[in-house]
């Protein structure tokens, strides 16, 4: 027959003494940026967000498309821009950057320029409303 046994006279392991660790030093961390890049006399700092800004109010004032084109990257050939509303001054009072407007635009998947990337390209706008 087995005794029982009293759990308050059972003897608890003793706590084992801890690891001692090695000293590690701190890794060398690599220079990503220098903080102290001071920006050169004449040049104003400007974000992404701005300078696209200021182009698209450029290309939405010029008169005509030889004040567009070097804004412009398209494959579509200039003669077919010369008969687009590109050609000319935009209405001003019915597209404003910046303002909702219905219009009626063709879009289409373009997955030629990088297959593994498609997005969706505006080919042109149709209409300056919307009227499906």
């Amino acid at each position: 027959m087995i005794a029982p046994i009293d759990p308050k006279s059972e003897k608890k392991p003793a706590d084992p003494e801890p690891t001692p660790t090695l000293p590690v030093p701190a890794p060398d961390q690599p220079r990503i940026m220098d903080p102290s890049l001071e920006v050169p006399e004449g040049i104003e700092p400007t974000t992404p967000g701005m300078a696209a800004m200021e182009v698209l109010e450029k290309f939405l004032a010029a008169k005509t498309l030889a004040e567009r084109l070097p804004m412009m990257e398209t494959q579509t050939p200039e003669a077919e821009l010369a008969n687009s509303c590109l050609a000319g001054p935009l209405p001003t009072t019915s597209l404003s950057y910046g303002k909702a407007k219905a219009c009626t635009v063709m879009l289409r998947w373009n997955a030629d320029d990088n297959p593994a990337m498609p997005y969706l390209e505006a080919l042109t706008i149709k209409a300056l409303d919307w009227n499906p």
